[in-house]
């Protein structure tokens, strides 16, 4: 009797005990791990960071200067931001204007320099302009693609007549990789050579010169592009030689006094 109701305690147990399901492992345990590891892959391939190539953020193999050429080194893979090179004139600072929505070219501007009264380029080109009762003094720069308005000289104008700076997403960073605080956009009415124009402005705070870039230069016929329209064909080598006879006669010689190449004995030249 005793080992009925021992029985039956067992029997209720079992009945209490929820069923687990159990499914046979499909395969080697080692292609779980390899799934993980896929996953795990694929996660940090999706993971951003600051590329030096280009300076933006992306993923892995998606670099928007694979392929691209530097216009500073003229080398490929990389941006002018992730160029190795470095300006060796301290006093002439070359620098960089990026654009975030622009995966493939840079806006340039040429130099941005501190002038010193006591050493002046003479053959700077400027010419003055005149921002409603201000009179400025522009530096043509035809290898800036940009207007640039110093903040100073914007403070002036802005304390006859009130603008308001509207925000930028241009980066400008020098080519030391320096990044230069942009202050906003602004548009202005400027007056040159009695001409009025509506011109886009990028402000900072620096002491150089207002720039009026290459594409405002052009539309208001500051400076003129000159295209050749003589083209001389050649047949063959012996008709260049003919038309410049005098530059392929002899052998030339270097103006001044003659130099004297010292060889050692054992020198073949």
């Amino acid at each position: 009797k005793d080992d009925d109701v021992a029985d039956q305690e067992v029997h209720m147990m079992k009945k209490n005990v929820p069923k687990k399901s159990f499914r046979k492992p499909s395969g080697n345990n080692n292609n779980n791990n390899h799934n993980y590891d896929v996953r795990q892959s694929r996660d940090s391939n999706n993971e951003k960071y600051k590329c030096q190539k280009c300076g933006y953020d992306h993923t892995r193999g998606k670099c928007p200067a694979f392929g691209k050429q530097c216009k500073r080194c003229h080398n490929y893979n990389h941006f002018a931001y992730g160029c190795k090179l470095r300006n060796e004139n301290q006093n002439r600072e070359t620098h960089v204007l990026q654009n975030n929505d622009s995966s493939d070219d840079s806006l340039y501007v040429d130099k941005i320099e501190h002038i010193n009264k006591l050493n002046i380029d003479k053959s700077e080109w400027s010419i003055i302009g005149r921002i409603h009762n201000t009179s400025i003094k522009f530096k043509i720069d035809s290898g800036s693609q940009v207007n640039i308005l110093p903040l100073r000289v914007f403070n002036i104008i802005n304390d006859d007549i009130k603008y308001s700076l509207k925000p930028s997403k241009i980066r400008l960073a020098g080519y030391d990789n320096n990044r230069i605080k942009i202050e906003g956009m602004v548009k202005m009415l400027t007056k040159i050579k009695d001409r009025d124009s509506e011109i886009e402005y990028v402000v900072i705070d620096t002491t150089d010169k207002p720039i009026l870039g290459l594409n405002i230069c052009d539309k208001m016929q500051i400076i003129k592009r000159l295209d050749t329209n003589k083209i001389i064909h050649f047949e063959n080598k012996d008709e260049v030689v003919d038309l410049y006879r005098s530059v392929f006669k002899g052998l030339g010689t270097f103006p001044g006094k003659p130099y004297t190449i010292q060889l050692r004995k054992d020198a073949v030249p």
